[in-house]
């Protein structure tokens, strides 16, 4: 598969931003949120298209809300609650 964003980037992505910890990841449900969310970006994202941090910060919250984990912005920043 073309990843746009591996799913291993994206858990990775989650931890070193602390909105998940390194034992959460190895969860298999988010594990298994991390490759659906990773696909349907792959399905989904345009050839070509550029993907920045905010496209990032949006992925992350997408994937962290599948997984199970409430999120919210505050102070125009990504936080789990």
């Amino acid at each position: 598969m073309r990843y746009v964003v591996h799913p291993e980037e994206l858990i990775n992505a989650a931890i070193r931003s602390g909105l998940l910890s390194p034992e959460e990841a190895h969860s298999p449900n988010v594990r298994s949120a991390a490759h659906e969310e990773s696909a349907d970006l792959a399905d989904h994202w345009p050839a070509g298209e550029g993907f920045g941090s905010s496209d990032m910060t949006y992925l992350i919250q997408s994937f962290l809300e599948h997984a199970g984990f409430k999120t919210k912005f505050v102070n125009h920043r990504l936080s789990r609650v």
